[in-house]
């Protein structure tokens, strides 16, 4: 869940007393039976975030069917360098902290290090071998731009003006 895509509807002091649940169950009862004066959205309802301060500790609970439960990451804050990294890196399966790990390997070069006596993946191999055949096919257009253009004339249909001549 991408806390994104929630805005925040009520803040309040916790009054309530007792355990978490307890307090997410008196939440639930007062802002679908009783809301308070200043509370001017609809009811609690299910896909809702209650997010509880209790002790100094932020807890966030979604609203299911069932009752509540707990989403431990939802506002943690998302790695900046994940993002600045897949903005840049041309081997998605390496996110790893390290910006553009170096080239895709080729077939060539994965056999050479086989032949070496180091160990290859084969997953690379597979992948290197389906981005070169992918560059060797040509597009259907290139196909037809490069095809070469016939200089034979064709017979055309006689006229209907010539039948009626005979």
């Amino acid at each position: 869940m991408d806390h994104g895509n929630y805005d925040l509807a009520y803040t309040a002091p916790l009054t309530d007393q007792g355990s978490t649940d307890d307090r997410l169950g008196a939440l639930w009862d007062r802002f679908n039976n009783d809301h308070p004066a200043d509370y001017h959205r609809p009811s609690l309802s299910v896909s809702d975030i209650v997010a509880l301060k209790q002790n100094g500790a932020v807890s966030c609970h979604y609203v299911d069917s069932f009752g509540f439960q707990e989403i431990p990451a939802f506002l943690k804050p998302e790695n900046y360098l994940k993002s600045a990294e897949m903005s840049m890196e041309d081997d998605y399966d390496m996110i790893d902290g390290i910006i553009d790990n170096g080239k895709n390997p080729t077939v060539a070069e994965l056999e050479q290090q086989a032949k070496a006596g180091q160990p290859i993946s084969l997953l690379k191999l597979a992948e290197a071998s389906r981005r070169e055949d992918d560059e060797k096919k040509k597009s259907v257009v290139e196909r037809l731009k490069n095809q070469p253009v016939s200089r034979e004339h064709k017979k055309a249909a006689p006229d209907r003006g010539a039948e009626m001549e005979r």
